[in-house]
């Protein structure tokens, strides 16, 4: 694919190490009139084509997953705003897709949601993005972090409920933008970071 300068150093910083830590947060550039997080997900996207066509049967259906749950998320998140009905429509389709992500924003959190069809079973992840900088500094060592967070698991007829699948869109894209008070992160100790129950188990 096509890039501008712009773009290109935007995603070796968030796929390497930047040569330089950034002093500022990047997230709302843009390019053009799309921010450029979107040419991150359009580049792995195509990456993720190229590789497949070229990979072993035997992994095909594990990659269509991911490619699926890419185009939803790029479908999803246009301008970085989430779009509770197209949510509320890829959530009753998990079944056929296999997957679902999302980036909450203003929680810091990864939301991941799949479909076990041995138990038919849907899969909800919540887990914590990325970690302070100031606790990635005071970090002695290795910062070790855990993934996911806190998982649960729903019966996979709960899909056919078109309610559910609408109240739990409208709490996602709520969150996204919102800050919660009952749900910022706390810290008990210096150096670590961790989110409070109560946005994980909204999530979940």
């Amino acid at each position: 694919m096509s890039m501008s300068k712009h773009s290109f150093k935007f995603i070796f910083n968030h796929v390497f190490l930047p040569p330089l830590l950034p002093g500022y947060d990047d997230e709302d550039e843009k390019d053009g009139e799309w921010p450029l997080e979107r040419t991150l997900h359009r580049f792995v996207l195509e990456t993720l084509e190229s590789f497949i066509q070229k990979g072993s049967k035997e992994t095909d259906e594990a990659w269509t997953v991911a490619i699926s749950m890419l185009e939803n998320w790029i479908e999803l998140d246009k301008k970085g705003v989430v779009c509770k009905d197209t949510l509320a429509r890829i959530i009753s389709n998990i079944k056929a897709h296999g997957a679902a992500a999302l980036y909450i924003r203003a929680q810091n959190c990864g939301w991941v949601a799949y479909y076990d069809k041995t138990g038919d079973k849907v899969i909800l992840d919540a887990f914590e993005v990325s970690p302070r900088a100031k606790d990635v500094v005071a970090a002695p060592g290795s910062l070790l972090r855990q993934f996911p967070g806190q998982s649960v698991a729903i019966s996979g007829s709960m899909l056919e409920d078109a309610r559910f699948c609408t109240e739990l869109s409208n709490t996602l894209a709520r969150l996204s933008t919102e800050d919660v008070a009952e749900m910022i992160p706390s810290h008990p100790k210096p150096g670590y970071q961790s989110l409070k129950s109560g946005i994980l188990s909204t999530l979940v």
